[in-house]
């Protein structure tokens, strides 16, 4: 098991991103949540939250970070603040795990493209059209549309989400190159798959 500190943009990313690692490196994940907007502590930018939310993970004993943002909130400028913020504290101390991940335009993007998960976990009939995540306007409401159609419309959405999460499978995702999936990937496994070992 790895105990890892997920840092995201809400409820939803804290429910389903530690699901999808688990999945990209098959093995259990323990992990602690928090919000981008909820680290206001470490003061304003997303790089001083990224260094304090690494510096949090030292200090509680984390072995790892992972942060997503998504795109459709100018996201790809966030996530090179994040990696500049990465360098930086890499160039200070001990390189720290630390995994950065953008969803275009968000989260919902990447358990859109996995049309198997999608079915299966919202019990939709194998026929149900499940359209790739590259080809709608918006991959969260196209997911609560699907919810909305299936035997579990009176669920919750994130705990839908989690079980289409911990469903997916890497492989079947057709757009990860559209929609950031294909570099979190990478990322994961760069940074997090030595963690296995240990």
């Amino acid at each position: 098991m790895i105990q890892i500190l997920f840092v995201g943009d809400g409820e939803r990313d804290a429910v389903t991103v530690p699901r999808i690692v688990e999945r990209i490196l098959s093995v259990a994940i323990r992990e602690e949540s928090r919000q981008w907007a909820r680290l206001h502590s470490a003061g304003r930018g997303y790089g001083r939250k990224l260094q304090f939310a690494v510096r949090q993970a030292r200090d509680s004993a984390q072995q790892g970070v992972v942060a997503t943002v998504d795109a459709d909130r100018s996201g790809l400028r966030r996530l090179r603040e994040l990696q500049v913020a990465r360098e930086r504290d890499r160039a200070k101390s001990p390189a720290f795990p630390t995994v950065l991940g953008c969803a275009v335009p968000h989260g919902e993007a990447w358990l859109l493209d996995d049309p198997v998960a999608v079915r299966r976990e919202l019990t939709l009939p194998p026929e149900a059209d499940v359209p790739a995540a590259s080809k709608v306007t918006s991959p969260k409401k196209t997911l609560e549309d699907l919810l909305a159609q299936s035997p579990r419309r009176d669920e919750k959405p994130r705990t839908a989400w989690c079980d289409i999460a911990s469903a997916l499978e890497p492989n079947r995702c057709a757009h990860a190159a559209d929609t950031g999936f294909r570099d979190f990937v990478r990322e994961v496994h760069n940074e997090l798959s030595p963690l296995r070992q240990l």
